[in-house]
C-alpha cells in the first residue's frame, strides 16, 4: 500500500516479515484498524486487534501493510473514495434540512448567532 490509500480507522494486515507479538490470522500477518497516518513522515500507527502480547500500536510503512477483508468504512474492495472533507459534511446536513423547517431559520442568523443563543442585543445592519 502506499501513504494515500491508508486512512484512518481502516482495517489492514502486516506484512508477515514484521517482527513483534499478536496472533498471526489465517494469512499469517497481524490484522488491526489504522490509529494514525503521517503523511509527512510517511509512517502509520496500527492499532492490533487482540494482541496477546501487549504490543497494542505498531508504526509501520505503508508498504508493510495490505487491506485486511471487512473494513470499517464498509467499501468495497476495489472501490476507493477520497476522504469527505468537513464542508461536504455541513452541506450534506444542510441538505438534510425540510424546506419548511429552513424557511424559519432568520436571514441574519449567522450575524446574530449570539442574540439567537444567548439573548444578546443584536448587531444594526
Amino acid at each position: 500500500m502506499t501513504i494515500d490509500e491508508v486512512e484512518v480507522g481502516q482495517r489492514v494486515r502486516l506484512a508477515r516479515s514484521h517482527s513483534g507479538g499478536g496472533d498471526p490470522d489465517e494469512n499469517g500477518g497481524r490484522v488491526g484498524a489504522v490509529a494514525a497516518v503521517d503523511g509527512t513522515a510517511g509512517w502509520v500507527d496500527v492499532r492490533i486487534e487482540d494482541d496477546p502480547g501487549g504490543v497494542g500500536v505498531v508504526t509501520v510503512r505503508p508498504e508493510e501493510l495490505e487491506p485486511a477483508e471487512g473494513r470499517r468504512s464498509g467499501r468495497s474492495g476495489g472501490e476507493r473514495r477520497a476522504p469527505r472533507r468537513w464542508w461536504e459534511a455541513v452541506v450534506e446536513a444542510g441538505a438534510s434540512i425540510p424546506p419548511d423547517e429552513r424557511a424559519q431559520i432568520p436571514r441574519d442568523a449567522a450575524e446574530n448567532l449570539d442574540s439567537y443563543l444567548y439573548g444578546w442585543e443584536k448587531k444594526s445592519a
